[in-house]
């Protein structure tokens, strides 16, 4: 398929053989079913926008346009199970709901403008395979139910970027990358639990949360927690209890709104405030490698 088409709904029930888009759009304007065990593949110009109500049900099978795109105005495009993208995901206009499936995609997960939508995360599972970011900086219109969801950046994959004027639930960096947060939100749990891996706070931002998951393993495989901008401080507040974290290395961070941070086996590398580090047993000898992110 070369040239744009559009389709009152898209059924391959029962084909095994290789649908290729090499540079259409394709615009249905209804439900979306993949044959279990057909190929899907894409050009770069090759597209899927789904622009009324119906169901998206992959049956495994990656859909591999770049991005596939919500734009339904006032109706309801729902999951019929695990969501598997070879691109991005966008959500322009109406309603996105999740049924709690799993999304795994290779691109952006994006609902940035000021449309009227609404999108129901229920307790799915959003990873990101390709790195990417999540934007959902223009909030106008914008009706977010969270719910228990969790934003995931798979091991393999460089980062995560957070840009967002709404809050999440969980983010979790499982990967030796970097997880940066751009925006000033609240957060269940930011967990970042892989040796090398580096949380980036950016200048002037406040990561609020309810707790903060940061366990690296050793001094040669310590997770590191920075502020953007060298000598500038940024912020993660919790308000209230007892947050730890273990074998880090903390740098341009200040801690506060009320909690008891502290950090164990960790490295106090310069300019933080509102945390107990406390070394490693015997100090922190020999080399330790901090990198310079300085406007990443």
């Amino acid at each position: 398929m070369s040239t744009s088409n559009f389709a009152l709904s898209l059924d391959f029930t029962g084909f095994t053989g290789t649908f290729t888009n090499t540079s259409a759009v394709l615009t249905v304007s209804g439900s979306v079913t993949m044959g279990s065990g057909m190929t899907m593949t894409a050009g770069s110009g090759g597209g899927l926008t789904i622009n009324g109500a119906g169901t998206l049900t992959c049956n495994g099978i990656s859909i591999s346009p770049n991005t596939v795109i919500i734009n339904a105005p006032g109706l309801t495009v729902q999951l019929g199970g695990a969501f598997i993208g070879g691109g991005g995901l966008t959500i322009t206009a109406g309603t996105f709901t999740t049924n709690n499936y799993s999304i795994t995609i290779a691109g952006n997960f994006s609902s940035s403008n000021s449309n009227v939508r609404t999108l129901n995360l229920g307790s799915s599972v959003i990873t990101l395979n390709g790195g990417g970011s999540i934007s959902l900086t223009t909030v106008t219109n914008l009706t977010f139910n969270v719910g228990t969801s969790t934003f995931k950046c798979l091991p393999g994959i460089t980062g995560m970027v957070i840009n967002s004027g709404v809050n999440l639930n969980n983010v979790w960096m499982a990967n030796r990358g970097t997880l940066q947060i751009n925006s000033s939100i609240t957060f269940n749990d930011i967990k970042v639990d892989t040796a090398g891996a580096i949380l980036i706070i950016g200048q002037g931002i406040t990561a609020t949360v309810a707790t903060l998951t940061i366990a690296g393993t050793a001094l040669g495989s310590l997770i590191g927690i920075q502020g953007q901008v060298t000598g500038s401080q940024s912020t993660i507040s919790r308000a209230t209890g007892s947050q730890s974290v273990s074998w880090a290395w903390i740098k341009d961070m200040a801690f506060t709104g009320g909690a008891t941070f502290s950090a164990s086996n960790s490295i106090d590398v310069n300019n933080n405030s509102g945390i107990t580090i406390t070394p490693p047993g015997g100090g922190a000898s020999g080399m330790l490698y901090v990198p310079n992110l300085e406007g990443t």
